[in-house]
């Protein structure tokens, strides 16, 4: 049998790689929809019952479409490394830096949502939901940035794997 660094595994079924990006076209799509309209109505809703919060409208817009985006780039990052595994290339360096920026993605939310949520506290204007949901995303985004930095290194032990068994055969 002829292992090349490339070939030394089963692609995953075709069906799925497709499912899967049908998925995250979908949320992709639903994540723009947030940003050009139900981020600016929520906002306009909250000003409209709570006048006083009108300075902060423009800052939490700006922040809940930073967040949606961070979002984005994960899933974008996704569907690359679904199209690499799809052609059996995902061992390729390019895998560990679509790795990186899903990282950094996550990292993202963990400080953006966390400086709002300590902002907040201290001018005294965090509503109850409004805590939970940025305690939920910065805990969130951090384990997802954690989990990721452990399917780096795992992705790095395959790699080497590979290529140990590559100059084996």
């Amino acid at each position: 049998m002829n292992v090349s660094s490339n070939d030394s595994y089963a692609p995953i079924p075709r069906l799925l790689v497709i499912g899967a990006k049908v998925a995250l076209a979908v949320i992709f799509f639903v994540g723009l929809f947030v940003q050009a309209a139900v981020i600016p109505l929520a906002a306009n809703d909250v000003v409209t019952a709570f006048p006083e919060t009108e300075a902060l409208r423009i800052p939490a817009i700006v922040v809940a479409i930073a967040l949606v985006a961070c979002g984005q780039v994960v899933i974008l990052c996704t569907w690359r490394l679904l199209s690499l595994v799809s052609r059996s290339r995902i061992f390729d360096p390019r895998a560990f830096r679509l790795v990186n920026v899903m990282i950094g993605a996550s990292i993202v939310p963990v400080v953006l949502a966390g400086g709002t949520f300590a902002l907040l506290q201290l001018v005294d204007a965090l509503p109850g939901a409004v805590a939970i949901a940025m305690i939920v995303t910065t805990v969130g985004a951090g384990g997802l940035a954690l989990v990721l930095a452990v399917m780096k290194h795992l992705l790095r032990l395959a790699t080497q794997l590979n290529q140990e068994m590559a100059e084996v055969i």
